[in-house]
């Protein structure tokens, strides 16, 4: 494979990864404030918001060729690193314990306890995340590129861009936009094939 590197890509790459960064860190959320608002914050969380479906659109870039000659294997060759760090993470995420002053209060158990109940309370929900939320990821990844590989399979390529459309429009009908359209989803919409 060749590691000749498109520079535009390269540059949204580097912008993506800043956004990322900003939104994560919450810049400019405390100060300056007008209003009492953070205006600047919020408006800045908002921007930020292309990065990730940017990460996707490239991913989708660069495996879909292969998708196209080898369908299954390298859908699973591509997925399995991605699955075996996701099942890792996941492991040391639900081992770890994240209140370590209710584990010297209470006890290790006490406070895994409570965790866990929240991640069995949405089991399906869980399965898209993984032992924490930020492994969300991993999962959504994985299934747009299974999206993509059983609609290359059926000979459904000219599908692929309507299929994205209507899941992405869904999720934000059911995520973000669930309180003006009463829609709602087995999964939280940021996980899963939505975005």
């Amino acid at each position: 494979m060749s590691q000749h590197r498109i520079g535009s890509f390269e540059f949204g790459r580097i912008i993506a990864t800043i956004a990322i960064i900003a939104l994560h860190c919450q810049i400019f959320m405390q100060a300056p404030l007008f209003n009492g608002q953070p205006l600047l914050g919020m408006g800045l969380n908002q921007v930020s918001r292309f990065a990730v479906p940017l990460f996707f659109i490239m991913a989708g870039y660069f495996i879909q060729p292969r998708l196209t000659t080898e369908l299954g294997p390298y859908l699973w060759r591509y997925a399995r690193p991605l699955l075996i760090m996701w099942v890792s993470w996941s492991i040391i995420y639900l081992i770890l314990p994240f209140n370590f002053h209710l584990v010297a209060t209470d006890g290790y158990f006490a406070e895994r306890s409570l965790y866990w109940q929240k991640l069995l309370s949405t089991p399906l929900n869980t399965l898209f995340e993984g032992g924490l939320v930020h492994l969300w990821y991993i999962p959504g990844l994985l299934s747009g590129l299974a999206v993509i590989t059983l609609l290359l399979r059926f000979n459904l390529a000219r599908f692929i861009i309507p299929v994205a459309t209507v899941l992405f429009i869904f999720g934000l009908m059911a995520g973000s936009y669930a309180q003006m359209t009463d829609l709602s989803s087995p999964v939280f919409t940021r996980n899963g094939p939505f975005f």
